[in-house]
């Protein structure tokens, strides 16, 4: 997908609760990327059972919210301004949700 391919990430935080009892998660998805072709949209992959709680810009310690929109398995960001070649950006994505369950354990 060319919205995916305009970025090379560089490092993934991913900080995840688990609640056994009720078989969910929370997690919070830190993404630092490199932007290798100008961008306003950054797309991430997100399972369909999850729901988006927030997302965030993090630039110098400061968040901004951003709006999104969610189509199928992925989320489509939207970008304050257009983010040229050479430049880093650091997305935060908030989420919650119950997991499916694979058919065939191990995978």
């Amino acid at each position: 997908m060319p919205e995916q391919a305009a970025y090379d990430v560089k490092h993934y935080d991913l900080n995840l609760r688990v609640y056994p009892g009720e078989q969910t998660i929370k997690g919070v998805l830190t993404v630092r990327a490199l932007i290798v072709k100008p961008i306003d949209k950054f797309v991430l992959d997100l399972d369909s059972p999850f729901t988006v709680e927030a997302v965030e810009l993090l630039t110098n310690g400061v968040k901004t919210p951003l709006k999104f929109e969610r189509r199928a398995a992925k989320i489509w960001i939207d970008l304050p301004v257009r983010v040229e070649a050479g430049k880093t950006i650091e997305v935060r994505v908030a989420y919650d949700g119950k997991p499916r369950v694979a058919p065939r354990p191990p995978w």
